[in-house]
């Protein structure tokens, strides 16, 4: 469980890295290479150019926003840390299933590094999502999910990355919704540098 901790990151935007630190908001992120590439959802970064990345060891890194997908709500970051290798989460391989369970890694309403378990509870779901409109081809789940858990890790029954956090349906129970794993793979595909 150590292991998989540390692959979650608590982001704060900055408004400049020189600056202070301005907390605009905040959610998790994974890391996806040895090189310190991470993701996170789009609403999680927002604008800000960086995040202040923490990870479970308490160690802080500055994050770079080098990707913005507003259409997959994804964004991608790349920790300052010159000769550090990263031990990054893999994508699970195969598609999800309902009833399969899953973990979600976060930092909902303020509590690092909080854990709940769920099931996934259906596929291809479709949401409004914000001023920009929809997004397509979502995991429902009916692990808890809340503020500050967008960006984190939801994690299938061996370990691996099946997805990210990225809202609720307000007033409801138990009701979330994750960004699959095979959207991930497309964004990493046109995003991360070879």
């Amino acid at each position: 469980m150590n292991t998989l901790l540390h692959l979650a990151l608590l982001l704060a935007p900055l408004t400049d890295p020189r600056s202070s630190v301005v907390v605009i908001g905040s959610g998790g992120g994974v890391v996806i290479d040895t090189r310190g590439y991470v993701v996170t959802c789009l609403h999680v970064v927002g604008e800000a150019p960086g995040a202040v990345v923490r990870t479970f060891g308490d160690q802080v890194y500055l994050g770079r926003v080098l990707a913005r997908d507003e259409e997959a709500e994804l964004a991608m970051l790349w920790l300052d840390a010159p000769g550090r290798r990263f031990v990054p989460l893999r994508l699970t391989d195969r598609p999800p299933r309902v009833l399969e369970p899953v973990t979600v890694i976060g930092h909902p309403k303020g509590f690092d590094w909080t854990v709940s378990a769920g099931r996934v509870t259906a596929l291809g779901r479709s949401i409004s999502f914000s001023e920009r409109g929809k997004l397509h081809g979502l995991l429902q789940c009916d692990a808890n999910i809340n503020p500050g858990n967008s960006g984190g890790a939801v994690l299938d029954r061996a370990g691996r990355l099946a997805g990210l956090p990225v809202a609720i349906r307000e007033g409801a129970t138990n009701l979330g919704f994750v960004i699959p794993a095979a959207a991930l793979r497309r964004f990493l595909d046109t995003h991360l540098p070879k």
